[in-house]
């Protein structure tokens, strides 16, 4: 049974002061007492601890051990306390007379967050009490009950991550509240034998597993009982997952409990069903993903939930029902809705191929958290950053966190409050500028690509004119700036030098590139240097390692400049020289500038000055008539498997259309991940030359060629 703990926090008001609605919380002194039972003298003793430690002037705090004078005038009035009950059927009350303002609250994790709210709207109007490690409060204290807009709220960016945060946003974290998260059942697996595979074609295969196995189950069960208990002291989270591929058990236990070749979630809800029932207490996920994205035909018990991933739907832009991926997402949606209440979302807030460079992704989220509310989800994963830094990391997880508790709140306000409090001496530039990228980008209509390169970032949410003049104010500022936020702004600024070499790299020979073009040679502008240099400070910070998801380090990315392009003028015959694509384009890749623009492409980044062609074979054309004293045609191609990307297998090079060299994949020479084709060519006396790229016949796969380069 329940039982109910009540701890009151009463807050001396000699004189209240009321201005629409509102009023100052303001006392001569405060006093902390609480209930006799153990967990309201815990929380009493919580409460006077953070008091005592925001306090800039003694004896103006008491607890009810502090029996003397002051303690017993106190207790003649009125003032606030707050009572905790698990019961209470919000997640808080407010309540408030002209006297007394009382807060209820239903758990501990929000009892000491509104201790935050209270303490940051206290130290407003009351300058006895710091704010220097507090946030905002996103709170005004009026008479109302509120339940929070979503019950899981976590915010997957590096400030959400880091200690305490999660306790002052109220948010939740993937590190302390879940014991099993994504596709690593396998993490947990120590002993291995073959019926722990999944059977398919008759063949056990070590890639996925059967989950109806016993030995599965049981070392499943070993694992929660050894590192998280029975969840009757804390409640943990477990994600049941099958690893992430489409292989599917059909061993004679599974196929009786419904599994066919293509879907698994029969025996992931056996498996599932099992380990909630075994632990009441614990709450059990499983996936709307790939072999699991059908749900089951039972009804779930209440510790059972679903994560649905909000991938196919676009992001940047707010949604309604009449688009065709707002739809899908319902009806899938309502379809788990009749099997669990507890549907939670896997949704996104960043682009992976690019942390670095500021994305306003605030207006947008609020819009569609509006949209997920209105259909009943419980919580939220927001995807992001996660364990790297990115610009306005901090600035997004408060924001964010807000949302997820009241996906009302204005976000202009919050902005410039937060910006007020974390960078008080240069807060007015930080506000202006990031208001502008969400305004600006709101504008547009756009949705946001959660996998692009800088030229797609051009397109969409960064202005490179707006974002060079904050480059150049926030470097003039940083040596004025003092202590912690000149830290910050320090990490800030080298974090944006990523982007200033990479809107120098889009812009090439233009005004903000990084290029100057004489004929056919190039060479690069002196500042770029310094922009590299400013990046290569990221050694100071641990967490600013990586500038997208996956193969994005820092130190590979400032080599390629070093080595691709800073070192040596680089020639090229075929720059001023109109190249035809007469084979059909990509659709981002309509003209074929990349192709002899001067800058050779990055082997660690795709997005870095290849041109690409999934289509099928790939022909160009040029005219030679500029290139008669030439002798070489060099061909550079981009070597990628896990993102498919091949050399052709085989090269034609027709001269005045007649075939004059034909190379194959054996030709070729491999340096770091990029395959080069060098062909020796007379030039002189022919009109135009024109190159087949013969692509290699593999699924999905592509071509990326970054110059053709003639000398």
């Amino acid at each position: 049974m329940w039982r109910f703990n009540y701890f009151f926090i009463f807050l001396l008001f000699p004189i209240f002061c009321f201005s629409q609605s509102t009023y100052s919380l303001k006392s001569d002194v405060y006093l902390i007492t609480s209930a006799n039972d153990s967990k309201s003298k815990e929380w009493a003793n919580y409460t006077y601890n953070q008091f005592e430690q925001q306090s800039l002037e003694k004896n103006i705090i008491y607890s009810t051990s502090v029996e003397n004078a002051s303690y017993k005038d106190a207790k003649k009035n009125n003032g606030i306390y707050l009572v905790l009950d698990p019961n209470l059927a919000y997640d808080y009350c407010i309540e408030k007379t002209s006297t007394k303002i009382s807060l209820k609250v239903k758990n501990e994790k929000t009892s000491k967050w509104i201790i935050n709210q209270l303490l940051a709207v206290l130290s407003k109007t009351d300058h006895r009490f710091s704010s220097h490690n507090l946030l905002p409060a996103i709170i005004d204290f009026k008479t109302d009950c509120i339940n929070f807009d979503f019950s899981y709220r976590e915010p997957h960016f590096y400030y959400n991550l880091q200690k305490n945060n999660a306790a002052i946003l109220n948010t939740n974290n993937v590190e302390t509240d879940w014991g099993l998260w994504g596709h690593n059942l396998h993490k947990i697996i120590t002993k291995k034998p073959p019926t722990l595979y999944a059977e398919v074609n008759h063949k056990r295969l070590p890639q996925q597993f059967c989950f109806s196995s016993v030995s599965l189950y049981q070392q499943t069960l070993n694992y929660i009982v050894n590192n998280y208990g029975n969840g009757k002291k804390v409640t943990y989270r477990f994600m049941i997952m099958p690893n992430d591929n489409k292989l599917v058990c059909t061993c004679k236990h599974c196929l009786s409990l419904g599994n066919t070749t293509s879907n698994a979630t029969p025996a992931v809800t056996y498996f599932i069903k099992k380990l909630a029932e075994r632990f009441p207490n614990h709450h059990f996920f499983t996936s709307a993903y790939l072999t699991t994205k059908t749900p089951p035909k039972e009804k779930l018990t209440k510790n059972i939930g679903v994560m649905i991933s909000t991938i196919e739907l676009p992001k940047g832009i707010a949604l309604n029902e009449q688009q065709t991926p707002s739809r899908n997402f319902i009806k899938q949606v309502n379809a788990w809705k009749e099997k669990t209440e507890n549907i939670y979302l896997w949704d996104y807030a960043a682009n992976f191929d690019d942390y670095l460079t500021p994305i306003p992704v605030l207006y947008a989220l609020q819009e569609q958290l509006r949209f997920f509310k209105k259909f009943a989800i419980k919580g939220v994963f927001l995807n992001a950053n996660g364990y790297d830094y990115a610009s306005f990391d901090d600035l997004k997880t408060f924001i964010s966190a807000a949302l997820m508790l009241n996906t009302e709140v204005n976000i202009d306000n919050l902005i410039k409050a937060f910006f007020q409090k974390e960078y008080p001496e240069n807060h007015a530039l930080l506000t202006n500028y990031y208001l502008s990228l969400e305004k600006n980008f709101k504008a547009k209509r756009k949705k946001y690509p959660l996998y692009g390169g800088i030229r797609e970032i051009l397109n969409t949410y960064l202005d490179a004119t707006a974002f060079t003049q904050f480059y150049k104010d926030l470097e003039k500022i940083i040596p004025k700036t003092t202590g912690n936020e000149k830290e910050k702004l320090k990490k800030l600024f080298t974090a944006l030098s990523y982007t200033r070499l990479q809107i120098g790299y889009a812009l090439e020979d233009k005004p903000l590139g990084f290029l100057i073009k004489n004929n056919t040679q190039t060479t690069i502008k002196p500042r770029t240097k310094q922009w590299l240099a400013s990046l290569k400070a990221y050694k100071n910070y641990p967490e600013l390692k990586n500038y997208k998801e996956a193969d994005g380090a820092l130190p590979v990315y400032c080599e390629a400049w070093e080595t691709n392009l800073l070192n040596t003028p680089y020639k090229n015959f075929l720059i001023n020289t109109k190249i035809e694509l007469l084979s059909e384009a990509d659709e981002s890749f309509k003209t074929t500038r990349l192709l002899n623009n001067g800058i050779l492409g990055f082997a660690s980044d795709y997005h870095q000055g290849w041109y690409i062609n999934s289509i099928g074979n790939m022909v160009l054309k040029f005219t030679t008539l500029t290139l008669q004293q030439a002798k070489t045609i060099k061909l550079r191609f981009l070597m990628h498997e896990k993102h498919k990307f091949y050399p052709p297998k085989k090269i034609e090079l027709y001269i005045d259309d007649v075939l004059k060299e034909s190379k194959l994949k054996e030709n070729l020479i491999i340096e770091n991940g990029v395959a080069i084709y060098t062909i020796n060519l007379n030039f002189s006396g022919t009109e135009n030359v024109k190159l087949k790229f013969i692509q290699k016949e593999l699924g999905k796969s592509s071509i990326a060629c970054d110059e053709i380069q003639i000398f």
